[in-house]
């Protein structure tokens, strides 16, 4: 696969992600053999960094661009997970004042680039475990280790990528 040139930097800015940004998701790549057991329906998710978890966020990002990496090489094998914004938000640990937190970060070689971590100091282990099974329930897969997308796929998301970008736009000038 080609690498996008939608997903350079080039100059542009971060954007602040709002409160009508949690209808959306974002994207998380995981590691065939490491972060997905085979055989296994859904990822590792003890292997989800609570700090600095790098995601690609869908107003900028199809999820198969996620397989790429800073040095644009495309990673055929990882699999990919969506994890729709309005659950991390939204989502407190019972042990205290814990909560997901995403940033726009971008990187040169991917725009859409987001820092998932969970907001706060010395978090309990017993914290950042229950809230690595949250994620669980909001999880969409879009593809398993070693899945390839058909031939309509890009097309399809692509367009969709487009009205993303319109809708944000537009509820941002409202």
């Amino acid at each position: 696969m080609r690498f996008p040139r939608t997903l350079l930097k080039r100059n542009r800015t971060e954007i602040r992600i709002s409160l009508y940004a949690t209808k959306s998701q974002v994207f998380i790549r995981f590691k065939p053999e490491i972060q997905w057991t085979p055989g296994e329906d859904i990822p590792r998710y003890d292997q989800i960094r609570t700090e600095n978890q790098s995601c690609n966020w869908d107003l900028l990002s199809i999820p198969i661009w996620v397989r790429f990496d800073d040095s644009k090489n495309y990673k055929d094998d990882y699999a990919v997970v969506g994890i729709f914004l309005a659950h991390l938000l939204k989502k407190e640990s019972n042990e205290g004042n814990y909560f997901w937190k995403i940033e726009h970060k971008p990187l040169d070689n991917n725009y859409s680039h987001c820092d998932l971590s969970i907001d706060g100091s010395q978090i309990p282990k017993s914290v950042k475990r229950q809230m690595k099974l949250e994620l669980k329930h909001s999880q969409v897969i879009h593809f398993k280790p070693y899945e390839k997308p058909d031939f309509l796929y890009s097309l399809k998301e692509r367009f969709f990528l487009k009205f993303r970008k319109i809708q944000y736009y537009f509820n941002k000038s409202n």
